[in-house]
């Protein structure tokens, strides 16, 4: 009688699946797991950048009324209390703003 010694089970795998599958499955999964994972996408904005923005949408300076205004107050013709509260309400509204 000859000698065939056991076969172990420790490379055994199932028969009913070709080899070409299974290395294809594992190549499938290798490729899932290295692909960057990618989070939501956020957006920052600086105070400073809000700012600038707020800047921007201001109307522009009227030069010619800030300098008849100027030269009004220089002349001494809003030193009267009327101008002043009248002045201090405009500055509190648009602080509130």
């Amino acid at each position: 009688m000859s000698d065939i010694s056991q076969v172990g089970l420790s490379g055994a795998r199932r028969v009913d699946v070709p080899l070409y599958e299974t290395a294809a499955r594992r190549a499938d999964e290798v490729t899932e797991t290295a692909r960057p994972r990618r989070g939501a996408d956020e957006v920052e904005v600086s105070d400073m950048a809000l700012y600038l923005s707020k800047l921007r949408s201001l109307p522009e300076v009227r030069s010619d009324l800030v300098d008849r205004v100027r030269r009004d107050i220089a002349e001494g013709r809003y030193d009267a209390p009327e101008f002043l509260d009248k002045a201090m309400d405009a500055m509190i509204d648009d602080a509130r703003r």
